[in-house]
């Protein structure tokens, strides 16, 4: 038993030391300081957002309890387990079933540790929308508690026990229930309300385990979501930098195609199809492009000064073709672009057409964006972005492939 839980603890420390690289590598100088200007805008925005508020807004009240319930249901239990131990664990099943209720136990921690600052964020907002104080917040926060105790007892039985039907269906009813139990507390008094939660986290318990079924941990499912769970946290730093851990996961995308034809164009123009299926097939540009798009856009909806806003749309744009620009260089490289009767003013051409068309994309979202403060911000976004686009590909571009 030593032997597997050293194993288990070797491999959690390898995957965080990972997780600590990437992070120091997210976390650089230019994006702490962006991420503290966007907390300041946040901070401002929730302060807007609380003084519109007032008692029995329900649609606030409907949202906040939604948002809860997501938050309840999100999140897996860590195993650390790989695709080898399908083999590996067999004999050792029952070896495997503490250190499972341990991490189990670790993940709980950690999602406590993570609702109560999400409720200290939410506290403010639930007491415009009720008028309570403290208590009543306190109460609310120990209901949201306890549930969380159901969602993880109820996520290790999914893991330990062969009845996935039935779980399955538990599941979808304590998600009703505990939007029903949150939303309550704005109708009725939340100590009733958390009295309710008590006996419904009790007859959870009971329920998971009233249907006895064959005891024994399955393998597939608990490293298939151990799988999915690693990749979600890769595929979030490969936004940022190169992951070379995150895996294809050999699904057909219907709709890349119809992007390269798209950026092909109806001529069918082979250096903007080549331009087009390096685009579409590294994650590297793609990334990077719809990163720029979110932090360019969110600075643009929480400007509400028209000159930050323009300041913004231009400088995200500028980026966005600035850092899609060495595609070309990519492509220079590619040993089947000498088989191709292809000069490099044709690459050059195919370079300003795809740019043009992404530069369209850009323009069209942050003008949408810009509706959200005025119309009259969204047309000066409107001009100043398409200025700045056709100055970039039609003059810099042109003079510096010339």
């Amino acid at each position: 038993m030593a032997v597997l839980k050293d194993l288990l603890d070797k491999r959690r420390s390898n995957f965080h030391s990972q997780v600590a690289k990437y992070l120091r590598l997210l976390f650089n100088d230019q994006f702490t300081i962006l991420l503290l200007f966007l907390v300041g805008a946040g901070g401002f925005l929730y302060r807007e957002v609380l003084a519109s508020l007032h008692p029995g807004l329900l649609l606030g009240q409907v949202l906040t309890a939604l948002i809860l319930t997501l938050l309840l249901a999100w999140g897996r239990i860590a195993s650390y387990t790989q695709n080898a131990d399908r083999l590996f664990l067999l004999p050792r099943i029952e070896e495997f079933k503490p250190s499972l209720r341990a991490y189990a136990w670790q993940s709980l921690l950690f999602k406590v540790l993570f609702l109560i600052l999400a409720i200290f964020l939410f506290g403010p907002l639930i007491a415009g929308l009720t008028s309570y104080q403290v208590p009543e917040l306190a109460v609310i926060g120990l209901q949201v508690l306890v549930l969380q105790l159901d969602w993880t007892y109820l996520n290790l039985q999914k893991k330990v026990t062969a009845r996935g039907l039935y779980l399955a269906r538990l599941t979808g009813a304590l998600a009703v229930l505990s939007f029903v139990l949150i939303l309550a507390n704005f109708i009725f008094n939340p100590f009733l309300v958390s009295l309710a939660s008590l006996i419904v986290a009790i007859l959870f318990y009971f329920l998971v385990n009233q249907v006895k079924g064959p005891d024994f941990i399955l393998i597939e499912q608990v490293i298939r979501e151990e799988n999915k769970r690693i990749q979600t946290i890769y595929r979030f730093f490969n936004l940022v930098t190169d992951v070379p851990q995150v895996q294809d996961d050999g699904k057909k995308r219907y709709h890349l195609p119809r992007l390269v034809a798209f950026f092909e164009g109806k001529e069918g123009d082979q250096a903007s199809f080549l331009l087009a299926r390096i685009f579409v097939r590294q994650p590297g540009y793609r990334n990077l492009l719809i990163r720029l798009i979110l932090v360019g856009g969110l600075l643009i909806v929480l400007s509400s000064n028209m000159a930050f806003a323009l300041i913004f749309a231009g400088l995200f744009i500028l980026m966005a073709l600035y850092q899609l620009t060495p595609i070309l260089d990519d492509l220079n490289q590619t040993a089947y672009l000498k088989l191709l009767p292809l000069s490099q003013a044709d690459l050059a051409t195919a370079l300003r057409k795809f740019l043009t068309k992404l530069a369209v994309f850009v323009v069209v979202i942050f003008t949408l964006l810009g509706l959200f403060t005025s119309i009259s911000q969204a047309l000066a976004i409107l001009v100043l972005t398409s200025a700045l686009a056709w100055a970039f590909i039609q003059v810099y571009l042109k003079r510096k492939y010339e």
